[in-house]
């Protein structure tokens, strides 16, 4: 299962890194990690699928001990903007990818950053557009996003961010009425404890 140091805990370090993107505070952090040590291991993570106005998809990524409490937290907020949970609707709206930034080292060119990303497993790298430093990015399977990027450090790449992300196949146009309702809704939901992010596929 991992223990408590992120470095070892791919599951607790991912978490971490999407707290910190989403400007999580840093007690609520320490929190986590403590309420992680603690209870054994036992705060996990948990994604739910919602069903938004105008058909959108939600997706929220939370970091609780006991799924079912956090889902009954949640369902007065869904059932308020006439929205519902759904399951199994992720695979066929969303790519699930983990996403390293990275600034490979001095004169490194783009063939053997390629070269790079087969060797330490990554699906595919490429240049990130505007990056004044170099920085590259490389995809993998949310699996391997640890040992990604752990491998990338021992070939002296300088890592920038690492998380995972989930990415719409397609999107939704949504009328005012509905776009309007669905922002309050992630809103609302985002402002709830425990919620680590929120994922849609409105356009």
């Amino acid at each position: 299962g991992g223990g408590p140091d992120p470095k070892f805990n791919a599951r607790l370090s991912s978490i971490i890194a999407q707290a910190k993107k989403c400007n999580m505070p840093l007690a609520s952090i320490q929190s986590a990690m403590k309420q992680d040590k603690d209870t054994k291991s036992s705060t996990k993570a948990y994604y739910f699928e919602v069903r938004g106005p105008g058909g959108c998809t939600i997706i929220l990524s939370t970091l609780t001990d006991n799924r079912n409490r956090m889902k009954v937290t949640l369902n007065s907020c869904v059932k308020k903007y006439n929205s519902t949970f759904t399951e199994g609707a992720i695979p066929g709206l969303f790519d699930h990818k983990g996403f390293i930034e990275a600034i490979p080292p001095e004169k490194t060119p783009l063939e053997t950053a390629v070269e790079h990303a087969i060797e330490v497993g990554a699906e595919d790298v490429g240049e990130l557009e505007d990056a004044e430093d170099n920085a590259l990015q490389f995809i993998c399977s949310p699996a391997a996003l640890n040992q990604v990027r752990g491998k990338l450090e021992k070939l002296q790449y300088s890592i920038r961010a690492a998380d995972c992300e989930f990415i719409p196949k397609i999107q939704v146009t949504l009328n005012d009425a509905d776009f309007e309702a669905a922002r309050k809704l992630c809103d609302k939901l985002a402002e709830t404890p425990d919620v680590v992010r929120l994922y849609d596929n409105i356009a």
